[in-house]
């Protein structure tokens, strides 16, 4: 039960964290608002280029707590990081979304966060994969960047093959 006559029940839900009473009242997140954070967090590992970007602008705190209802290790797949490519290249991710998910994978928190200190989540890269999946990370992330911030239709299938997959 959220809220009792007496006030917050201080429950935690069991799949996305969120704790009525503290979530809610102290951090000011609506349970709503709280679960579209985790259901994105869990879709960005899998390789959903557009759910990091809704990710920008949360709370490193609440950022964590959301990644901890997710269970450790959050581990980004050699599937999830050929997605995100393939979505670049068929151009239904943007650059920008595409570089916010690397930026959000290579870092651990998602760019434009709010102030204060940063608190990184654990992201791992799937063994045997973790040097081919870190080389791709690292390379969108520099989308957009004055130097080296494009990348080119040969460059991007390079990247796939990298990752043993084919456009």
């Amino acid at each position: 039960m959220p809220h009792t006559p007496s006030g917050p029940s201080y429950e935690i839900c069991p799949s996305c964290g969120f704790q009525f009473g503290v979530s809610d009242d102290d951090q000011g997140y609506e349970y709503e608002q709280w679960r579209e954070m985790w259901l994105s967090l869990d879709r960005a590992i899998s390789g959903d280029a557009h759910a990091a970007t809704t990710l920008r602008g949360v709370e490193h705190d609440a950022l964590r707590r959301v990644a901890a209802a997710l269970g450790e290790p959050l581990t980004v797949t050699k599937q999830a990081a050929t997605r995100v490519v393939q979505s670049l290249i068929d151009g239904t991710a943007s650059p920008t979304e595409v570089q916010t998910w690397a930026s959000l994978m290579r870092r651990g928190y998602a760019a434009e966060s709010t102030p204060g200190p940063i608190r990184p989540i654990d992201v791992e890269f799937e063994e045997p994969w973790e040097d081919e999946i870190s080389t791709v990370i690292s390379r969108l992330d520099e989308l957009g960047d004055l130097v080296d911030g494009s990348l080119t239709s040969t460059e991007s299938r390079r990247l796939l093959a990298l990752l043993g997959a084919a456009d």
